[in-house]
């Protein structure tokens, strides 16, 4: 099962990167260089995971991460 759940979070980290490499520029633009730079720290740290217990360990860091990304786009409509 572990070989499973290992294939389906290197999977979602990759669309993770994607999605990622897709909206930085935005980001960036809206003045969020500190969460981009800490976003894109999380992201690579998921990618170099290699057990379900790194994953772990990284994506509860990355969901937080997006409660501060958001905040740069509430930030930016004011």
């Amino acid at each position: 099962m572990e070989a499973k759940d290992l294939g389906k979070l290197k999977s979602t980290t990759s669309a993770i990167r994607k999605s990622w490499d897709e909206l930085l520029p935005t980001v960036k633009a809206r003045g969020g260089e500190a969460e981009a730079k800490r976003f894109s720290a999380l992201v690579t740290q998921a990618e170099a995971a290699k057990t379900v217990e790194d994953f772990g360990k990284v994506f509860t860091p990355i969901l937080d991460e997006v409660d501060n990304l958001e905040g740069v786009f509430k930030k930016a409509k004011k």
